[in-house]
């Protein structure tokens, strides 16, 4: 797997935002609580396809910040199923296939590189989790919707190895009102309340959830990480810490595991999450057991 080297970036921003406090932050809906229950996700391998210890399912992880606070979990859970291994870790600060953040990778353009990365890495499967491009998913869904299309054919162009792409829903998020004005002035978001958060977060899983009905079988938008709840969050009420980082990754690993017949995770990968550098950094980051 590459170098962690958005890592530290947004740990940064993160370590910024310890003197704006989460006092009085209370539970919020599930910005996938639309009223709709999605589809039962469907996800197939190429007939002769088992994945083993010696030739282990490949995975490609993109998304933003916090999708990198989530994948110590992820990545832990994943490979302790014995048979999935996370070659090419593509989450960053910023990130989005719309957005256009001052805190992102200027030089990154998921168009010209995600060939490049799946030609180098061969990954058979790609995760990913954002919220940068929920304030676009609301506001114009039908330019968001063809802009995702556009993401998904590139990533499951035929020929280039990828057979599926997982879209996560991102859990409840519960920032206090210093923090949303915070991250407002980095472009994360328009929203000024919580709830509006959610309904533009909301937008983009309706988007997510059609598109998975029409790929059948090769995309999958999951909600298996509503297990993670508001548990296990940093103090913005936003990013994960360790707590939070197992629960999602328990819950991902295993609906992929039951749709894709591999092990189940075994035992005793949960303590490795709280030793990932991404909260070592930062000690304010998790300040203490949730």
């Amino acid at each position: 797997m590459k170098s962690r080297r958005y890592r530290f970036l947004a740990l940064s921003l993160i370590g910024v935002l310890a003197a704006v406090g989460c006092q009085g932050c209370g539970p919020s809906a599930q910005r996938f609580s639309t009223g709709r229950k999605p589809p039962a996700p469907s996800l197939r391998l190429p007939p002769g396809r088992s994945p083993s210890v010696g030739d282990p399912l490949r995975v490609m992880v993109v998304g933003d910040s916090i999708m990198q606070s989530a994948e110590p979990g992820l990545v832990a859970a994943l490979e302790a199923t014995g048979v999935a291994h996370v070659v090419y870790d593509d989450a960053m600060p910023g990130w989005g296939l719309v957005n256009h953040s001052p805190t992102r990778n200027l030089d990154y353009d998921w168009r010209s590189q995600w060939p490049s990365l799946i030609e180098r890495y061969r990954p058979e499967l790609v995760v990913g989790m954002w919220t940068w491009d929920d304030d676009v998913a609301q506001a114009d869904p039908a330019y968001y919707n063809r802009v995702l299309k556009q993401a998904l054919s590139i990533l499951l162009d035929r020929g280039d190895g990828v057979d599926g792409v997982v879209l996560l829903a991102v859990p409840a998020l519960d920032p206090s009102p210093g923090y949303l004005a915070f991250y407002r002035s980095t472009g994360w978001t328009r929203q000024s309340t919580v709830s509006g958060l959610e309904a533009a977060g909301a937008s983009w899983d309706h988007l997510a959830s059609s598109v998975a009905r029409q790929e059948g079988g090769r995309v999958v938008y999951s909600t298996a990480t509503a297990a993670a709840g508001t548990r296990g969050r940093a103090t913005d009420g936003v990013h994960f810490c360790p707590a939070g980082a197992v629960v999602l990754g328990a819950a991902v690993a295993g609906q992929l595991a039951s749709l894709l017949h591999l092990a189940q995770p075994s035992p005793g990968w949960q303590p490795r999450v709280a030793m990932d550098p991404f909260y070592a950094v930062q000690p304010g980051l998790c300040p203490r057991p949730t």
